[in-house]
Parts: structure tokens; C-alpha cells; sequence
């Protein structure tokens, strides 16, 4: 009886051994990585290309790129993955890869889809402290605030549960929160997370549809919103 019990026991352990290894080895399998495609600027070490965001689309089968350049470049998935080949690395420049660009009055250093928008509208936040909203389909800007004084925005983004509602945080340690319905001539809410007015580098909606937003600083320290208090961790 002893016998058959360590038997049992030591059986067992293999098993969960044997499980255990099968789950590393498809977990392996599944992020097993490579490079498939380069996309750059024809002209060797162009600084004006330097990208600074990437955005995937709700369908994951569009691509925003900004940055540097002042242009939203948009980029279907299947022309970044030519062919659907992975066995050879794919080389190709930004003017051919992309499928069309939008050129923005400024550099851009976030972008962010608006939800329920089917695709159609991107908003983005640039260097002069502007956040626009494009119609991707018509090509130009039919959204724009302009609250954060020439300070750089360095994040947006929308309301889930009301997309008309959007956030920005910027280099003058300000989150304000504008609707899209407005003319534009002022935001809604205007708050200053901290007390040393350290640049609001992030900033997110909870994407379950909760009205809460949070913002990340430079003075690194998280707050976050909800009915109107703030609540601050470190």
C-alpha cells in the first residue's frame, strides 16, 4: 500500500511537471517574434521621419504613424506584411508603404482613434499645445482646442462611455476636458493634478466605460478622477 501511494504521488508530479512544460512551450511558441518589415524614409538618416507615436485602429487592419514629419501617415496592415510572407524580411520606404497622409501645422506626439468613429476620425496632439481631430475619410481637421498655451501636449484620449468627451495633458502640468460638440472656445474642466505643476505626460480614459480618467506626471506620481475627486497614489 505504501508502495502504490508514493507510485501514485510520484505519477502525479509528472503529470504536472509534464503540463507545466507543455504551457512554457506554448506560451514560447505564441511570442515567438521576428522581424517582417522596415518601413523608413528614402533619405539615409532623415531626422524630420522620427516617429513618436503609432496607433492601431479598432480593427487592428489600419496604422497611424506621427511624429516629427507633421504627418499622419495611415498604413494598412497588409501592406506592412506583404503577401503575408514571414520568411524574409520586407523592406520598404514610408511614401509607397503608406496608403495616403495628412499633413498637420505641427509635430505630433500623440494620436488616439475616436471610439464608436468606425475608423473614420483620429484625434492627435502636437508641440504648439493644439489637439485636432481629422475625418480620414474627407482629410482635414474638424475638431480643434487650443488651451494649453503653447505648451506641448503629450497625451489624449476619449471618453468610452461618451466619445464626444476627450482629455489632454500637457507641459503646463494641466489636464483639461473638452466635448467635441463645443465651439472650441473653452474646455470644461481644467485641473492641475499636482501642486508643483509637473507636466502631464499620459493620459487614459477606463476603457470598461467607468467615468474615470487618469493621468500620469513627471513628478511621478498617478491621480485619477472619477465624479469630480481626484485620488492620488505614488
Amino acid at each position: 500500500m505504501g508502495n502504490e501511494k508514493i507510485l501514485h504521488c510520484t505519477t502525479s508530479e509528472s503529470v504536472e511537471q509534464e503540463q507545466e512544460k507543455l504551457e512554457e512551450e506554448r506560451a514560447r511558441s505564441e511570442w515567438n517574434l521576428s522581424l517582417t518589415t522596415v518601413v523608413s524614409s528614402s533619405s539615409t538618416g532623415a531626422r524630420s521621419d522620427t516617429l513618436g507615436v503609432i496607433e492601431f485602429d479598432p480593427s487592428d487592419t489600419v496604422v497611424a504613424t506621427g511624429g516629427i514629419a507633421r504627418k499622419i501617415r495611415i498604413y494598412s496592415s497588409s501592406s506592412l506584411l506583404p503577401n503575408g510572407e514571414y520568411d524574409h524580411i520586407a523592406l520598404l520606404d514610408h511614401d509607397s508603404a503608406c496608403d495616403y497622409y495628412v499633413c498637420t501645422p505641427a509635430k505630433l506626439s500623440n494620436l488616439r482613434w475616436k471610439p464608436n468613429s468606425s475608423g473614420r476620425v483620429l484625434g492627435s496632439g502636437d508641440y504648439d499645445g493644439v489637439v485636432t481631430e481629422y475625418d480620414l475619410e474627407i482629410k482635414i481637421p474638424v475638431f480643434e482646442r487650443d488651451e494649453h498655451g503653447g505648451s506641448r501636449v503629450w497625451s489624449m484620449d476619449y471618453s468610452h462611455c461618451d466619445p464626444v468627451v476627450g482629455a489632454s495633458g500637457s507641459d503646463d502640468g494641466t489636464l483639461q476636458m473638452w466635448d467635441t460638440r463645443c465651439d472650441g472656445s473653452q474646455s470644461f474642466a481644467m485641473v492641475r493634478p499636482g501642486v508643483t505643476c509637473s507636466s502631464v505626460c499620459c493620459v487614459e480614459f477606463d476603457p470598461f466605460g467607468d467615468a474615470l480618467v487618469v493621468v500620469g506626471c513627471a513628478n511621478r506620481k498617478v491621480y485619477g478622477m472619477i465624479s469630480g475627486k481626484w485620488l492620488t497614489r505614488f
